[in-house]
């Protein structure tokens, strides 16, 4: 086995999948099969590229299916080459894995490997055969892919890709996610609205600190689109084991009176009390960042032909987003909401339980945004509402991870609200940083 390992991200599991059916009153966790079970999982290098500048794909052998999201060492065991001109696979096992099978010879698994790597209808029609490199080979893979990455990583392919031209101006946000590092794709894509266009963007690779009690810097990335600065950052330092979230950072281009570039980064500061919004970017950014302020003074001094938009949120049938796995937040949460309803004389765009994730420290209810205020109304009859003035914020912090989930406002007012379930805030999120861009000055 290699020396050598390389973090890999799960993007498919190839095995069994829980779900949950309804049973009598509650729910009963079932294990179906999903499809046919495969002796690999699908996964994407991190911080490896191939020759297009995309992620370096690998096939992950292990002794049990590993969930989608999941992030581990793998040790190269072997380079496969589906077909003629496309780009080889990784073939590996994790580093913990002293279970997982054996790549020896030129028995049944390799056969398998190739079908999974091709595809079935790929298999069926292809018209050269696969061809199989040592482990040495994908080591060298591994290290050219890193040095690959380490050049793109610098800004000068994103400087080309994401000055943005006529010709990229149909393209979707779908589309223009794809083009992102991997690692934060599925971030940005749940994060973002489906007519947003993204400019420019600037990564920030991980520093792990090697001083005792030293908290270590993870992975970064600042998407620009044409309607917001979208700071995201691990949520904890790498882990072979799991994958442990996102902090995400998100301010309306409306809101931005000043930007510039740091020797850190980048700081934009705030319409809202003055408050300044940063990011740490290391110095071989430098070239895209200086674009990206470039973009976003020009957005501040309206000096070109910008949008002056005035934000709507599209209505929902269910405008009451509740908690995965906790029954009982909808009826108890339409009830705070209509009690709400009745004293505003107004319906809310879109409303949240909010579910505590420490019981007994952290607040329970109902959040509701409304055309010009957020309000919290709490389930405990001891405490009274929270309204806060979406004029007063600066802009707003997400933080999910796998179990819990966190919405921070920041600005005049600064409050928390954590969540045990991260399945409410996200469009909450989203819809809030929208509504906060609506400028004074705007018509509707």
């Amino acid at each position: 086995m290699s020396r050598i390992s390389v973090e890999v991200v799960i993007v498919q599991s190839r095995g069994i999948a829980p779900v949950y059916q309804a049973e009598g009153d509650g729910l009963r966790l079932k294990d179906v099969l999903r499809e046919p079970p495969a002796t690999a999982d699908f996964a994407e290098c991190i911080r490896v590229v191939d020759e297009h500048g995309d992620a370096v794909r690998a096939l992950v052998l292990r002794s049990t299916p590993l969930a989608p999201h999941t992030r581990l060492a793998l040790s190269p065991l072997a380079l496969l080459h589906p077909r003629l001109g496309e780009s080889p696979v990784l073939v590996g096992a994790p580093s913990v894995d002293r279970y997982a099978p054996v790549l020896d010879g030129s028995g049944p698994l390799r056969s398998e490997l190739e079908r999974l790597a091709q595809g079935d209808e790929g298999a069926r029609f292809a018209q050269t055969a696969p061809r199989w490199e040592d482990a040495a080979a994908a080591a060298a893979y591994v290290q050219e892919g890193t040095a690959r990455a380490s050049v793109l990583r610098s800004g000068r392919r994103a400087l080309d890709v994401w000055r943005r031209t006529d010709a990229g101006i149909g393209e979707g946000a779908e589309a223009q996610v794809g083009k992102l590092p991997a690692r934060f794709q599925d971030f940005v894509r749940e994060l973002l609205v489906p007519e947003e266009r993204i400019h420019f963007f600037a990564a920030r690779p991980e520093r792990l600190s090697h001083v005792p009690f030293v908290r270590s810097i993870g992975e970064g990335l600042l998407v620009v689109t044409d309607r917001q600065l979208l700071a995201i950052e691990d949520e904890r330092p790498r882990s072979d084991l799991m994958w442990w979230g996102y902090d995400a950072r998100s301010i309306p281009l409306e809101r931005v009176v000043s930007v510039h570039a740091t020797a850190d980064g980048l700081d934009a500061r705030s319409e809202v009390g003055g408050t300044t919004f940063s990011m740490q970017l290391p110095p071989m950014v430098r070239p895209v960042v200086e674009e990206i302020v470039a973009f976003v003074a020009g957005f501040v001094r309206r000096d070109r032909d910008l949008p002056m938009r005035r934000y709507q949120i599209d209505a929902r049938s269910q405008p009451l987003v509740v908690p995965d796995g906790w029954p009982d937040s909808r009826p108890i949460g339409e009830g705070l909401l209509a009690d709400l309803e009745r004293q505003l004389g107004l319906a809310p765009h879109i409303a949240a339980y909010v579910k505590p994730a420490r019981r007994g420290r952290d607040r329970e209810g109902v959040l509701a945004l409304f055309p010009a205020e957020l309000v919290f109304v709490p389930l405990a009859t001891n405490e009274r509402p929270t309204r806060v003035a979406l004029a007063t914020i600066a802009w707003v912090e997400l933080r999910r991870s796998v179990l819990t989930s966190h919405l921070r406002i920041v600005g005049t007012v600064n409050d928390l609200w954590p969540s045990a379930s991260p399945a409410p805030l996200v469009p909450f999120f989203t819809a809030l940083r929208q509504l906060i861009a609506n400028p004074e000055p705007c018509g509707p």
